[in-house]
C-alpha cells in the first residue's frame, strides 16, 4: 500500500461508546478530518473542565464513556475483543500518559519518527497517542513483542515512558479535538527486526515472571481444569474463583497472587482487570464472612470445632459453594424468554439494541434496559387513556446475584448518548 493512499485504504472500526458493541466502519483519513473538525470540540473541552474540579469526577467519567472511540487494530464485529477483529488494519496505538508540560515537545519529537501516522493530544490534555504504521506479519508473528518493541523506541525519542498496560490489540481509543494534531502523509512501515523482537520477549518474561508460590500455581491449575474459562460463564467462574480460594484458607495476600495470575491469563477490553478483581473479592468476602459466622456460633455452644462450611452442616465446602452457583444457573435456565414472535415486529431501533444478545436471556434483559432507557427522554410526556393519566415511563429492577449476567443492561445506557452529547453541546452554545 503506497503512504498517499495509505490513510484512504486503512479501515477501522468506530464504536458510539467504549461500552458499545455496534461498530461501524471508516477510513483512517476519516478519523482524522475528525480530529481536525470542531466536532467533539465542547465535549473535549467540557471534559478536561470536569476533570479538574472537584466532586465532578464521576460526572466527567461518565462524559468520556458517552465519547465514541475507534479501534485502530481493524474492523471489528460484534464488539471490541481481539476475538471480534475480523479484518486487521496495519496500525497500532502507543499510549504516553501524563506528559503534562510536557506534551508539545513529545508531539514535536514523535513527528520525526517516519513510522508514526498520525499522533495527537488524546482527550483528557494530558497525554499524546501515537498511531503507528506497522507491517501485518510483524503483528501476526507476536503483537505482544511488537506492541513492546515500538513502545521501547518511541520511549527512548521521546523521552517519555509508554504505558505497556495497553497492549491488547483491540485496545481503543477515544476521539479527541486536535486541529493541529500531526499526520504524516508519507509515512513508512515499522520493521520489527529480529533483535527489538528478542528484547520485548525478554520484557514481557520479566513482567510475567512474578513469583508465584507453587501451592498457588497448582491450585489455579487445578481450578482451570475443573472451570474451563467460557466467555459466557467468566463472571461465574472468577466468582468461583474467589470462592474456592476462601475455602482454601488462603491469605488476603495470596489472593492477591491469585487475582494477577488469572488476570494476566484472561483480561480483555470488556473484561478488565478491575472487573475480575470485583467478582473475585466477591466470591472471597462471602466465604469469609460465613467463616466468622460459623466460628461465632461455636463459640457460643463451646464446640471445639467448627466448619469452614458456609452453609451449616455441610463439610465440602468448594462442592457446596459451587452447587448453589450451578443451582442458580438452572433456574435462570429453566426461566420462560420473551418469545421470538416478539422481536419480529420490534422497531428496526430496538432490533438494533437487541442483536448483540448472545443468549436468550441476555437478549431479554437488552431490550427491557433499552425501553426504560429510551422512556427517560419524554419526562414530560403524559396522556389519558381510559379517562387515566399515564406517562410513558418504565420502571426496571433486575434482582440476581454477582456474576449472574445482568450487568449487561449497563450497556444499554447508551441508547441515550446521542442525546446527553447534544445537551452538552447546547448548553455550551
Amino acid at each position: 500500500m503506497e503512504a498517499k493512499n495509505f490513510f484512504q485504504e486503512t479501515l477501522i472500526s468506530e464504536f458510539p461508546g467504549v461500552r458499545s458493541k455496534a461498530a461501524s466502519t471508516i477510513t483512517l483519513q476519516q478519523f482524522v478530518d475528525v480530529l481536525h473538525s470542531d466536532r467533539y470540540r465542547r465535549v473535549v473541552e467540557r471534559y478536561r473542565t470536569l476533570r479538574q474540579q472537584s466532586g465532578h469526577e464521576a460526572e466527567a467519567q461518565q462524559l468520556k464513556e458517552d465519547m465514541p472511540c475507534i479501534v485502530p487494530a481493524g474492523v471489528c464485529q460484534g464488539g471490541h475483543a481481539v476475538k471480534h477483529l475480523t479484518t486487521p488494519a496495519p496500525l497500532l496505538c502507543i499510549d504516553l500518559d501524563h506528559t503534562d508540560e510536557h506534551t508539545n515537545r513529545i508531539l514535536a519529537q514523535a513527528s520525526t519518527l517516519p513510522w508514526v501516522a498520525v499522533a495527537f493530544v488524546s482527550i483528557s490534555g494530558s497525554g499524546v497517542k501515537l498511531l503507528v504504521r506497522i507491517r501485518p506479519e510483524d503483528a501476526e508473528r507476536n503483537y505482544e513483542a511488537l506492541y513492546h518493541a515500538v513502545g521501547r523506541d518511541v520511549q527512548q525519542a521521546v523521552d517519555h515512558p509508554y504505558d505497556p498496560k495497553c497492549k491488547i490489540r483491540t485496545q481503543p481509543c477515544f476521539y479527541s479535538w486536535h486541529p493541529e494534531a500531526y499526520v504524516n502523509e508519507g509515512v513508512t512501515s515499522y520493521e520489527l527486526h529480529a533483535a527489538s523482537e528478542e528484547k520485548a520477549k525478554q520484557l514481557i518474561a520479566r513482567s510475567s515472571s512474578l513469583a508465584a508460590p507453587a501451592a498457588i500455581q497448582s491450585f489455579l491449575d487445578h481450578f482451570e481444569r475443573r472451570h474451563p474459562f467460557r466467555r459466557g460463564e467468566r463472571n461465574d467462574i472468577a466468582l468461583k474463583l474467589g470462592q474456592t480460594a476462601a475455602c482454601k484458607g488462603f491469605s488476603a495476600e495470596e489472593v492477591e497472587i491469585v487475582m494477577q495470575l488469572f488476570s494476566r491469563r484472561y483480561a480483555a477490553t470488556d473484561f478488565t482487570n478491575t472487573d475480575i478483581r470485583q467478582r473475585v473479592l466477591a466470591g472471597y468476602q462471602y466465604v469469609a464472612e460465613k467463616k466468622k459466622e460459623e466460628n461465632r456460633h461455636s463459640r457460643v455452644h463451646e464446640k471445639g470445632q467448627f466448619s469452614y462450611c458456609p452453609s451449616s452442616g455441610v463439610h465440602d465446602v468448594e462442592k457446596t459453594e459451587e452447587d448453589v452457583l450451578d443451582e442458580n444457573n438452572t433456574l435462570r435456565a429453566s426461566a420462560p424468554a420473551i418469545p421470538n414472535r416478539v422481536y419480529d415486529v420490534l422497531p428496526e431501533f430496538l432490533k438494533r439494541c437487541v442483536q448483540y444478545g448472545s443468549s436468550p436471556r441476555e437478549r431479554d434483559l437488552l431490550l427491557l434496559g433499552s425501553l426504560n432507557s429510551c422512556s427517560t427522554l419524554f419526562p414530560h410526556v403524559r396522556f389519558y387513556y381510559k379517562q387515566k393519566l399515564y406517562s410513558p415511563h418504565f420502571y426496571l429492577a433486575a434482582v440476581g446475584p454477582a456474576g449472574s449476567g445482568k450487568g449487561i443492561m449497563s450497556y444499554t445506557g447508551y441508547t441515550r448518548s446521542g442525546v446527553r452529547v447534544g445537551i452538552v453541546c447546547s448548553r455550551q452554545r
